[in-house]
């Protein structure tokens, strides 16, 4: 991906459907060394890793503001057995040589480790989904106006779906 290049894309091409009210999202904050961007006027910027976990009958999935990644993916209906007993299927392996799920890559180097190390400003809306609050949303925003990147991650999830809708920009 060029850094100029805005790629844009919805998982099965859904729409990401309206917020949820009410965030009900745990959120933590986590020691943490990150560079850290200025944030559009009206925001924040981020001096700690947080964690967001959104939650659904079908799933459990943890994401970190720290590159605006997937940190764990639990499939709840499905489950591996291990010594210890039967364990959610987990989708995300940790202590992979790779990035996060999520992490983006552009021809400057120096531009992408920002981007997998940046702390990015989190806006959440409904994330403990049922059929009262069908749908929510996490979005990831970082602008660093030094080297002129800015990036924002969008997640849709949906209480009845696996599916999520991603959009990058």
């Amino acid at each position: 991906v060029d850094s100029s290049e805005k790629p844009s894309s919805t998982m099965e091409g859904q729409p990401a459907g309206p917020p949820a009210t009410g965030s009900g999202a745990e959120t933590k904050a986590t020691g943490s060394e990150a560079r850290t961007g200025d944030i559009s006027p009206g925001g924040h910027e981020s001096s700690a890793e947080q964690i967001v976990t959104i939650e659904t009958d079908l799933l459990k999935v943890e994401l970190t503001n720290k590159g605006g990644v997937i940190k764990t993916w639990q499939l709840k209906r499905y489950s591996t057995e291990t010594q210890t007993g039967p364990q959610p299927v987990q989708l995300v392996y940790r202590g992979g040589q790779f990035p996060g799920p999520l992490s983006l890559r552009v021809s400057d180097e120096a531009a992408t480790r920002e981007m997998q190390q940046a702390l990015y400003r989190v806006e959440e809306t409904g994330l403990r989904l049922d059929p009262g609050h069908p749908t929510g949303r996490v979005t990831f925003t970082y602008r660093n106006p030094k080297s002129g990147l800015a990036i924002q991650k969008t997640l849709g999830f949906r209480h009845d779906s696996y599916l999520v809708d991603v959009e990058v920009k």
